[in-house]
């Protein structure tokens, strides 16, 4: 009866420990999953994005949009800019005129009370892409406390990209609208 009840107790720690672990780590394996399945590139409507390594792409069967998030989750008191995620989406309607987008969003922000607004503007091969980015969450929302930044970005290509994270996921999202790229 001791020993049923032992392996019975051991064996509840060990499902617990693996649990654990794995909830711990089962974005990372996500990832290496979902790079074994479909390499290094996602596609939405007619592009192909790039999807860096410790990066999972999730688009839950809508060809025109996708989810990516970064699978390196850093635990700090500020959840928000614990881990990075990028929102991409196909705008049918959107005429391509990144410039005035540009104006009308920076103004619409302005106007919520944003207080510094970034412009980026970054060539691909195949379109510009126009950005604003700043922390949106401690100028419109200061009871959020938080340091996370969020990028919004509109191509001529009418992809619409908004990023939300911290500083160092900011720069590899740069780095993802350069390699971006229409399909032939």
């Amino acid at each position: 009866m001791k020993r049923k009840l032992l392996l019975a107790v051991v064996s509840l720690l060990v499902l617990t420990a693996g649990y654990f672990i794995y909830a711990g780590t089962r974005l990372r394996v996500a990832a290496i999953i979902w790079h074994w399945r479909h390499g290094n590139v996602v596609r939405v409507a007619d592009y192909d994005v790039p999807v860096p390594d410790r990066w999972v792409a999730m688009n839950h069967g809508d060809e025109n949009t996708s989810l990516l998030i970064d699978t390196r989750v850093e635990k700090t008191k500020d959840p928000l800019s614990n881990s990075n995620y990028i929102d991409i989406s196909l705008i049918p309607h959107f005429p391509g005129d990144v410039d005035l987008w540009r104006s009308s969003r920076e103004q619409w922000l302005r106007g919520r009370g944003m207080k510094a607004i970034e412009e980026n503007q970054i060539q691909t091969v195949d379109q510009t892409v126009a950005c604003l980015s700043g922390n949106v969450f401690q100028d419109l929302y200061p009871v959020l406390n938080t340091n996370a930044i969020t990028v919004e970005c509109m191509s001529t290509g009418r992809l619409s990209l908004i990023f939300t994270g911290n500083q160092v996921g900011r720069q590899e999202f740069y780095t993802i609208i350069s390699g971006i790229r229409k399909r032939k």
